[in-house]
């Protein structure tokens, strides 16, 4: 697998984080794209680059960095970089549905 290749999935997964005011935030989270060392999350409440967020996954959980918060209709998509490589794409987690990018249609 390419290093900077990208996938589209649609996965929920269960994110929690900092929220303002110290408010731990947690809902269940819109996978729409995953790399080897990150994804594209759709949530309802923004996040603050730098934050800190944790992915609960089958085998438990994994944690990563907002990179990007970016305003869209209906809420926010979180770019999220994933510290531990081995628990991602390319190790224990693989999304049921993967369709290259590149795929020709």
């Amino acid at each position: 697998m390419d290093a900077h290749e990208h996938f589209r999935c649609l996965e929920l997964i269960h994110l929690r984080w900092q929220a303002a005011a110290n408010q731990r935030h947690c809902e269940c989270a819109v996978l729409h794209e995953i790399w080897p060392d990150g994804g594209l999350f759709q949530v309802d409440l923004a996040a603050e680059p730098g934050a800190s967020v944790f992915l609960t996954l089958p085998f438990g959980e994994v944690t990563g960095m907002v990179r990007s918060c970016t305003a869209e209709q209906g809420g926010y998509v979180l770019e999220v970089g994933i510290e531990s490589a081995q628990d991602w794409l390319e190790g224990r987690y693989r999304p049921d549905v993967l369709l290259s990018e590149n795929a020709t249609h």
